[in-house]
């Protein structure tokens, strides 16, 4: 489960995060200066999470018009693609390679997901 915020307060953020969340298995916590951004992954009860912040407004964070963006190409490709791309995340694939693996897209997949869009 990937859960995007829009922060404003970094310091705050990255603190909340540690309090609810340092004790869970898996837990990571990366922060890019350079990006301005913080990625927080851990197991949860039934699925990995990740929690990605930025300040940006959600609706205009790469995370969001990737799932935008992976809606579209699956209304278009059908059921049959769509099991697919399940099978693939069931291999351990994240959610844009799989997509850029059965799209055919080179390069960084989460870019050219983006790319994809403009074609």
């Amino acid at each position: 489960m990937d859960i995007i915020c829009h922060v404003e307060n970094y310091k705050k953020f990255i603190s909340i995060i540690q309090k609810h969340f340092s004790n869970k298995k898996g837990f990571e916590l990366n922060v890019n200066k350079k990006e301005g951004t913080i990625v927080a992954r851990f197991q949860g009860s039934f699925f990995p999470i990740e929690i990605f912040g930025q300040n940006i407004p959600t609706e205009k964070q790469n995370a969001f018009r990737h799932m935008l963006i992976e809606h579209q190409i699956l209304i278009r490709k059908g059921k049959d693609f769509k099991n697919k791309i399940i099978e693939l995340k069931l291999q351990g694939y994240k959610t844009e390679p799989a997509f850029a693996q059965l799209l055919g897209l080179e390069g960084d997949p989460y870019q050219a997901l983006l790319e994809y869009q403009n074609n």
